[in-house]
């Protein structure tokens, strides 16, 4: 994901969440971003420890399942491509969910997307919590740098 992107669009409005093994996070807006750890100084509005649910997302992430962008949508006929929102669907096909323009630019071409799965609280189904984006490292493991929240949208 791209790091430097997303703390420039943050300015010092983001939040630095820390996890109990020493991971820093940076989130704002529907994004969290690993910090590498070659970074030592971010301005951020406040540092906290990481919400429970993102840990959650964080420890499962290796139960993750792929996915793909399947298509766009403008939400309105005269709509610009900021307001695009990008669809991504599991390859098993039982899944999708949309991210805003401005987060789909934080992708990379060679990031590799997931999907973590939970259950919705209210109607105990289960839906997409958040989108996975990983790294190949060079060992060609994968390593998770970011976490996308779902953006809820009516075709």
């Amino acid at each position: 994901m791209k790091f430097e992107k997303h703390v420039k669009n943050l300015g010092v409005h983001g939040v630095i969440h820390e996890r109990s093994n020493g991971e820093r996070w940076i989130t704002g807006y529907r994004v969290s971003i690993k910090i590498p750890e070659a970074i030592t100084g971010v301005m951020a509005k406040a540092i906290v420890e990481m919400p429970e649910a993102f840990n959650d997302y964080i420890q499962y992430e290796h139960t993750g399942i792929p996915c793909f962008l399947l298509k766009a949508i403008l939400p309105e006929g005269d709509s610009g491509i900021k307001d695009c929102i990008r669809i991504f669907k599991s390859e098993d096909s039982r899944f999708e969910c949309g991210i805003r323009n401005n987060d789909f630019a934080l992708i990379e071409k060679s990031d590799l997307v997931e999907m973590y799965i939970g259950d919705n609280s209210d109607t105990f189904e289960e839906e997409v919590k958040a989108l996975l984006i990983k790294r190949f490292s060079a060992n060609n493991d994968t390593e998770l740098v970011g976490l996308i929240l779902p953006f809820k949208f009516e075709e």
